[in-house]
């Protein structure tokens, strides 16, 4: 395989940064996510945490979307290395009858309503950074959430993922893409 081939891959499958392909991820299209220490994103009811341990949502799958409003808008094109994008957790809201936005209440992550509290979404960019030979996105928010929280890079007590008021603190993720599912009461499905 040639390095034109390849770019955008890296050999354990998780996205990269390059020339044609920005970030690495492409709107509209769906991956998993995992830290440094290979721990998938998990949800606890709509608290979004990294342990392994709780018997929760677990191998999440988010849809990557430019907008809040419709997941297809520049479907297929690359987040650019600046660009900003906003994730829906396909496996839904608490209620189990909606896809949710991966939002924030006060600092720490949670599940929002895909059609009650799009406002509440974060909207995340990241930076490309190289984490033992695998490529990973630091990721941060494009926009502030709340106050003055900017950063992601704080995990809580039990591993709750939260936000920071450091406005550089990134945590790095490993992004895989996957075949995405359908998103139930998602305003673009109807």
């Amino acid at each position: 395989m040639t390095a034109e081939e390849n770019e955008g891959y890296s050999i354990k499958g998780g996205v990269c940064p390059g020339t044609n392909v920005g970030i690495g991820l492409q709107y509209g299209h769906c991956y998993t996510m995992k830290d440094t220490s290979q721990r998938q994103i998990q949800r606890m009811d709509r608290i979004y945490v990294m342990d392994s341990t709780v018997s929760g949502f677990k191998g999440l799958v988010f849809r990557i979307c430019k907008s809040t409003q419709d997941c297809r808008l520049n479907a297929n094109e690359y987040v650019p290395l600046n660009g900003a994008w906003y994730q829906l957790d396909q496996l839904g809201y608490r209620d189990y009858t909606t896809s949710g936005w991966v939002g924030h209440s006060d600092y720490t992550w949670v599940l929002t309503d895909i059609k009650d509290t799009p406002n509440q979404a974060l909207n995340f960019n990241g930076t490309a950074v190289t984490i033992f030979g695998e490529c990973a996105i630091c990721l941060r928010l494009a926009k502030q959430a709340r106050g003055d929280w900017w950063g992601t890079a704080n995990y809580g007590s039990n591993d709750i993922l939260t936000l920071s008021v450091n406005p550089v603190s990134c945590r790095q993720f490993y992004y895989e893409e996957t075949s995405c599912l359908t998103e139930v009461g998602a305003v673009w499905n109807s």
